[in-house]
């Protein structure tokens, strides 16, 4: 038997657009986004650079600009 995996995430936003179709292959519309995402002190959609849900609706957001973050070097 095959378990769904909720580490699968699926795209919401990217760089600003929401993709209305695939919140609602979630039964989920734009405005349970935008109540996700000023839970989350993301007040406008166009900071947000990328944003996925999984399985259980979890919302993972990345923004545009976020302060006081230590990128680590990448190595090729």
């Amino acid at each position: 038997m095959c378990k769904t995996s909720n580490r699968i995430t699926f795209l919401v936003i990217i760089e600003g657009e929401v993709y209305e179709h695939v919140i609602s292959e979630f039964n989920l519309d734009k405005t349970w986004l935008e109540k996700k995402l000023i839970a989350k002190d993301v007040n406008d959609v166009k900071d947000v650079f990328y944003a996925s849900i999984n399985r259980n609706l979890n919302l993972h957001v990345t923004l545009y600009h976020t302060e006081n973050v230590n990128e680590p070097p990448i190595e090729h």
